[in-house]
């Protein structure tokens, strides 16, 4: 209902403030009241919550939302129910952040906490242990050790700047904490790392270093390992094949190479690609038998030989005409006869063939000549080249 424009009046008796009535009647105004603070005020969801951060120990600084960046101490504020984050960082390669305190924050990592009323935080910063990191080798613009937590990001030498300001950095951390140094390539598919060495690292995984001391690291890195293969043996270089997976070697010709990760395995392929040539075996490196496959871990540059050979042959003349008879062979690949005097096939070293032949009719086969002898069924164990002659009359 609408309020009249009368004007209010007031009675003041004793300590009794009586309000006059109004003409007409007024909807009553709703209250609202505020959830009280720790400290016994109210403040409404709306209100600005005072952050205090205070530093101790050598020098650092802390940072946060809302363009926080305090030196010895500052104070900021923020929205009841604002989640807000703290990073603290040294302003020496000498020294440590050592921890955080208050705000429910702890460890060196960032601080967390949401502003449900007044917060004081303090950030402890003292004497670290330095920890230095070199690269070395062939390293580029695009390779990198960076470190967990945060302080090292060292890139590697670029010959278009000064070599002095690249490959080399260091950092404070806290006495007896845990650093872990992982290195990248960047985009470069031809460099990898190759290994660690000192402060206790070594391999090519990712590194923790504990820092009980002042600790340097060397990080190499290169063109990976050399893996050759070489083929030899009586085939035809183009007969054969040698793969590799991962991808990279394909070798058609007598011999190819290729660069792999160090501590990677290759497994290595071989297969002939003609009737005519079979793979005996490998040698070098860890590759030995005659299996088609080598697996290669790479620990330093290795060459392997495959060896392909031509298969023995067996050939076959009909003698007298060629119309008299046929032989044929068991494996298949023998067919001679039928105006085919002379034929040839290749079989699998070592290996058995059976050779029969059928005259024709009205002639009869008379006997072999060469590698055969009788009047029968020949049976060859193919150890070499062998030549034989049918004769039908």
């Amino acid at each position: 209902m609408r309020c009249s424009s009368r004007t209010a009046s007031a009675l003041l008796i004793g300590t009794v403030l009586v309000l006059g009535l109004f003409s007409g009647g007024c909807k009553k105004k709703e209250q609202h009241y505020d959830p009280p603070t720790s400290s016994g005020g109210i403040f409404s969801t709306q209100s600005l919550m005072a952050l205090s951060v205070s530093k101790t120990g050598s020098s650092g600084k802390v940072v946060g939302p809302n363009g926080l960046d305090c030196g010895s101490s500052c104070v900021k504020e923020y929205s009841f129910g604002q989640v807000v984050t703290l990073s603290a960082t040294p302003l020496s390669s000498n020294d440590a952040f050592t921890g955080w305190s208050g705000a429910g924050c702890s460890g060196t990592g960032d601080c967390q906490f949401t502003m449900d009323g007044d917060k004081t935080v303090n950030a402890s910063f003292g004497g670290g242990k330095k920890l230095s990191v070199s690269l070395s080798g062939t390293s580029s613009s695009s390779d990198k050790i960076t470190s967990s937590p945060g302080g090292i990001n060292c890139t590697g030498y670029d010959s278009y700047y000064n070599s002095s300001i690249y490959g080399k950095c260091s950092s404070g951390f806290a006495p007896g904490s845990s650093v872990t140094l992982t290195p990248s390539t960047g985009s470069y598919s031809y460099q990898y790392f190759m290994g660690w060495s000192g402060g206790g690292c070594s391999g090519a995984s990712p590194c923790t270093v504990l820092m009980d001391g002042d600790k340097s690291v060397t990080a190499t890195f290169g063109s990976g390992y050399k893996l050759t293969v070489n083929k030899a043996g009586t085939a035809y270089s183009y007969d054969s094949k040698v793969t590799s997976a991962p991808s990279g070697l394909y070798c058609y010709s007598s011999s190819c190479y290729a660069n792999f990760s160090p501590a990677s395995s290759v497994v290595l392929t071989a297969s002939a690609t003609a009737s005519s040539a079979y793979f005996a075996g490998w040698s070098g490196g860890v590759c030995s038998g005659t299996s088609a496959t080598c697996s290669v871990s790479l620990s330093a540059d290795t060459t392997v030989t495959a060896t392909f050979n031509s298969k023995p042959q067996v050939t076959v003349t009909v003698g007298s005409y060629s119309t008299y008879g046929n032989v044929t062979s068991s494996p298949a690949g023998i067919n001679c006869g039928n105006y085919n005097y002379t034929c040839s096939a290749y079989m699998d070293p070592s290996s058995s063939v059976t050779l029969t032949p059928t005259p024709a009719a009205g002639r009869v086969f008379t006997g072999w000549s060469g590698a055969c002898s009788g009047t029968g069924s020949c049976t060859l164990t193919v150890d070499a080249n062998k030549s034989v002659t049918a004769n039908f009359q």
